[in-house]
């Protein structure tokens, strides 16, 4: 080691140039090996990628999968698939959970024939809730798909006035029935309800996140 220091003291700038590019290439060469011993290819997949391995039969279960003649397929630990907007177009619309893992969630009742036909949702919560953490998470699954893929105006509202937040927003609870109305709602059993104006998405912590992709498959028409 004190022969190697000794050496490098007496090269000059251009020599230590030239061995340190030697050094980045041997390292390069290195890992080029590796790569190809391992067969790693560092390839980069789009979602479409997925879709047209998926369609393929080319995917694992845990990547994708075709469901009710759906390609669902996983990206970064988001699931995605491809559905026809009722203003015709094709939008890749998002789900925190794999389709087969919500099949479990009831969908009870009907809603009333206004409903879906309205241009302003009301999605309301308790704004008490310990952990809101849930129904923000759901919330932004379902306010991202009803924007674009329903081109509904939303409005947030809370079902009671018991926080400073809510002072600022409408009280909005299933008994504005002149309104549409979804509720979410942060506790057990994980379901959904539909009673005629109003759509109570339900489950505690993480089964309300499910909850609200069983709700958007029942909505995009991949399962009712």
């Amino acid at each position: 080691m004190r022969k190697f220091a000794r050496r490098m003291k007496r090269m000059s700038a251009e020599d230590k140039l030239i061995l340190g590019l030697g050094v980045v290439m041997v390292v390069g060469l290195l890992i080029l090996g590796i790569i190809r011993f391992t067969g790693n290819t560092a390839q980069i997949l789009t979602i479409d990628d997925l879709h047209e391995q998926n369609l393929k039969g080319k995917l694992k279960e845990d990547q994708g999968y075709l469901y009710e003649g759906f390609s669902f397929v996983n990206f970064s630990g988001v699931w995605y698939s491809q559905i026809v907007a009722p203003k015709g177009s094709i939008y890749d619309v998002a789900f925190n959970h794999d389709p087969r893992s919500v099949e479990d969630i009831p969908v009870k009742g009907s809603l009333n024939a206004d409903f879906l036909k309205r241009g302003t949702f009301y999605i309301t919560f308790d704004p008490l809730d310990e952990n809101l953490q849930y129904v923000g998470k759901a919330n932004a699954g379902l306010s991202t798909a009803l924007t674009k893929a329903f081109g509904k105006y939303l409005v947030a509202g809370c079902l009671v006035n018991e926080t400073d937040a809510c002072h600022n927003v409408p009280i909005i609870t299933c008994d504005d029935e002149n309104k549409s109305v979804i509720v979410l709602l942060n506790e057990a059993p994980a379901q959904v309800t539909l009673d005629n104006n109003c759509v109570i998405i339900q489950g505690a912590d993480d089964d309300l996140v499910r909850a609200k992709d069983r709700l958007l498959l029942r909505w995009y028409g991949i399962k009712e």
